[in-house]
Order: structure tokens, then C-alpha cells, then sequence
């Protein structure tokens, strides 16, 4: 997680705090009102990983995905829940597909967030050459959080009333496994 600081320098020569630079943050305190919602942030995207991986292992329970989903980065999985629409109706794959297409923007928001560096005022700024600077704020922040808790819960709903009433309709055994 990117660090915050207050840099009081306002310069990105000495103290280098552009990069992150923990042993070069002398003279540098904690903007301590950043914290909650970028912790909110964090704390809403793991609730959606854990509704994410719960929907992967029914998929690989019924048989319509690998088994090796659980190490895989959190892009690797989306694309999973794409493979395993591919076979479902129209309907419940562009349903599918509009969900997938909120949480790529809401993952590249987080992690604009979770891998740069928030320094004073909420400016963003990441170690890779060639990204600009973005600005952030408290508000933003909640937003986001209830964006991606938000995000979740719809996720959640459409496995409960789309995905598994086609897997009660299965033949054979998968019908029986909740």
C-alpha cells in the first residue's frame, strides 16, 4: 500500500516523496485524513474479492472452470467469470458483462490509489515514469469505497438470481450442491 505523507518541502527534489521513498521523508508527517476512506477502499475491495472467489469456486464446484483459480491475480479471475459465462444465455452474459465492465473501472481506481503514493492535499502520484499526477479527496474516497461495496452486492444478487436457478435446473448431482 502507498504511503501517505505530508510533504513539506512542496518540492520533488530533496526529499524525493514523489517516489515513496520512506528513508528519504525527513521532515515529512502522515496526513492522517486521507487514512479512514483509503482504508475504506481497501476494506470494500476485499469484500468484493471474497464475493468474487465464493461465485469462482461454485463455478469450479460445478465443474464450469479449472480448479486453479485461487492463486491467480484479481484480473485472472474477472476473466475467469467471463470464460465461465460464455456458455450461459444472452441475457445472463451481458448482465455478466456490464458488472465485469463497472469493476475494471473501479480496480483501476483502486489500484491508482492502493499502488501510488498520496501526498498532501490528495495528490496521487505513482513511481512509473509517465503517469501524471491525479488529485483525490475524502469525498472521492468514500465514493469509491461505497462504489465498490455497492459494486459487490449487485455481483451478489446476480449470482443468487441468475447464475444459480441455471444450476438448480442442471441434471445430476451439481443440482444438489449449495
Amino acid at each position: 500500500m502507498g504511503i501517505v505523507f505530508r510533504d513539506d518541502n512542496h518540492g520533488l527534489g530533496r526529499s524525493q516523496s514523489k517516489r515513496c521513498n520512506c528513508r528519504a521523508a525527513h521532515g515529512v508527517t502522515y496526513e492522517g485524513d486521507l487514512i479512514r476512506p483509503l482504508g475504506l477502499v481497501t476494506v470494500n475491495f476485499g469484500y468484493a474479492e471474497y464475493e468474487i472467489d465464493s461465485f469462482l469456486q461454485r463455478l469450479s464446484d460445478a465443474g464450469r472452470i479449472p480448479s486453479n483459480w485461487h492463486s491467480k491475480p484479481i484480473g485472472q479471475k474477472l476473466a475467469q467469470l467471463t470464460v465461465a459465462s460464455s456458455v450461459s444465455d444472452a441475457e445472463v452474459r451481458s448482465m455478466l458483462g456490464v458488472l465485469l465492465t463497472e469493476v475494471d473501472v473501479l480496480l483501476a481506481q483502486r489500484n491508482m490509489l492502493i499502488h501510488g503514493c498520496i501526498l498532501a492535499g490528495g495528490r496521487v502520484t505513482s513511481g512509473r515514469l509517465g503517469v501524471n499526477e491525479k488529485r483525490t479527496s475524502v469525498a472521492e474516497l468514500n465514493s469509491l469505497a461505497e462504489d465498490i461495496f455497492s459494486w459487490k452486492e449487485r455481483l451478489s444478487g446476480f449470482r443468487w438470481r441468475q447464475v444459480e436457478p441455471l444450476f438448480a435446473a442442471l441434471p445430476g448431482p451439481d443440482a444438489t450442491k449449495r
